[in-house]
């Protein structure tokens, strides 16, 4: 019992010069002591400017869900340089050095391969909302992997669309214009513009963050 009590004043002792320490410190550094409630308030959360931020702002549903979302949905395929390279063909023309017989070639294979990928976009998000739809009437764990094999199997016919996609337009390029492209296409087509560090990405021109409102 005499511990107990012991311990307790020995707390408040502490609890009375700190808080003797903080009003005497406040009176001779002004400004010091306001700038601390300052930051005291902004990190509180509630009321304060990061509770704001971190409730329904940019750090709640807003832009923090955002970035979330789009760094999962974006997470990079397996053939992602494919699909890359011949969504933005016509910037690296000119780096392989195609004539402009190829190009006109290369653009209508270019056109073929997106249409066909608009449909089997389309043909996911159709899938989704079947999916949602199943999953709300406890549909069979059957029905659910037909389902997801549908909705995969659009994917895959991306990807493996963009393999025969490349290959088409490799046959029309000249052996020293075939390096050049494999070694784009290895290389992710770095000439690419509107990436996540390119001009009009996240990083924006000069490396400043770019943040769309």
């Amino acid at each position: 019992m005499l511990k107990k009590a012991f311990i307790a004043a020995v707390a408040l002792s502490v609890m009375v010069a700190g808080t003797s320490y903080a009003q005497g410190h406040a009176a001779h550094h002004p400004q010091q002591a306001k700038a601390d409630t300052t930051a005291k308030g902004m990190m509180m959360g509630g009321k304060g400017m990061m509770g704001g931020m971190m409730k329904g702002g940019m750090m709640g549903k807003g832009m923090m869900g955002g970035m979330m979302q789009g760094m999962m949905g974006g997470m990079q395929e397996p053939l992602h340089s494919y699909i890359r390279t011949i969504k933005h063909a016509p910037q690296w023309f000119a780096k392989v050095g195609l004539n402009e017989d190829q190009q006109k070639k290369v653009k209508q294979i270019r056109a073929d391969f997106l249409k066909k990928k608009a449909d089997w976009k389309a043909e996911m998000e159709k899938t989704k909302i079947d999916l949602e739809m199943a999953l709300d009437k406890k549909a069979s764990a059957k029905e659910i992997r037909q389902l997801l094999n549908r909705y995969y199997g659009s994917k895959v016919d991306i990807q493996v669309g963009a393999y025969q996609t490349v290959a088409q337009i490799r046959a029309l390029l000249t052996p020293e214009q075939q390096k050049k492209f494999d070694a784009m296409l290895k290389g992710g087509c770095p000439m690419c513009k509107g990436g996540m560090m390119g001009k009009g990405g996240m990083m924006g021109k000069g490396g400043k963050a770019k943040m769309k409102m």
